[in-house]
């Protein structure tokens, strides 16, 4: 059995790999500080328009509904379209945004997503534009710049903002391989097998466990694959009152910090 390992398209240093999330934010909007309630929510883009109310296809990049999500934390902010991701700092303040200059992963797409992306850059990058926030039936999030062009974004609350604690950062190893749950009402389903793995302050690491062991949870935003050995960076989160037959940690994927694949 050999392994190769595969090149992730976002490279994080060690202290980045190593970060805690931000706390959850509270639940109420404020202008003078709008980052406390733009950070509760992951943005995804609606719809886009002109001044005359006509849809800019070049923000959907070919699709019938356009594919962009906006995330805000302690005055960043992260774009990530149908291709690379963006990111960079800004400011908000009396209904105005103002985007620093968008770094960017380096991913060569199809010309249409690549437009998109591009698209995005010139309407946020070094820009100020107007936006407002509406809290009618979903949290919406709508950007006018000087040209009247409208971005309609709407809001699903983070993982942050669903638990309302403040999360651990734990490490697994999670195998290609499943096995069969043994207890339970879990019994009938295959079980992720895992090793947790610590590691000091400088990214050395102290700790692997010797065995794998059955996790009987879930892990929000991984999608496992039986061809591959993989390193998680994630989110637990304690969760009050849990069923008598649940966990009381949820899970939530952070980041891959490694991928191998196994043939």
């Amino acid at each position: 059995m050999t392994k190769s390992v595969l090149k992730s398209s976002l490279f994080c240093a060690t202290t980045g790999i190593l970060a805690l999330s931000a706390c959850a934010q509270t639940n109420n909007p404020t202008s003078n500080n709008p980052d406390q309630y733009l950070s509760q929510y992951h943005w995804n883009l609606q719809s886009a328009i002109n001044q005359n109310n006509q849809t800019l296809p070049v923000f959907y990049a070919g699709q019938a509904q356009p594919k962009v999500t906006l995330n805000f934390q302690e005055g960043r902010y992260n774009l990530h379209g149908s291709c690379n991701r963006m990111m960079g700092s800004y400011t908000a303040s009396n209904n105005t945004f103002a985007g620093g200059a968008l770094a960017s992963t380096n991913m060569g797409c199809p010309q249409a997503l690549m437009q998109q992306d591009g698209t995005l850059a010139q309407f946020f990058s070094e820009q100020k534009v107007a936006y407002k926030i509406s809290q009618q039936n979903v949290p919406t999030l709508t950007f006018t710049n000087a040209k009247g062009e409208k971005l309609v974004f709407v809001g699903t609350p983070t993982a942050d903002t669903r638990y309302g604690s403040k999360p651990e950062t734990v490490f697994l190893a999670v195998s290609h391989q499943t096995r069969a749950c043994s207890d339970g009402v879990s019994r009938d389903r295959q079980c992720l097998q895992v090793k947790e793995i610590r590691y000091a302050e400088n990214g050395v690491k102290t700790h692997e466990d010797k065995q794998w062991s059955n996790f009987y949870g879930n892990i929000e935003g991984y999608t496992h694959r039986n061809d591959t050995d993989t390193v998680l960076r994630l989110k637990r989160y304690t969760i009050e009152n849990p069923p008598a037959d649940a966990s009381k940690y949820a899970y939530v994927l952070d980041m891959m910090v490694s991928q191998a694949l196994v043939k």
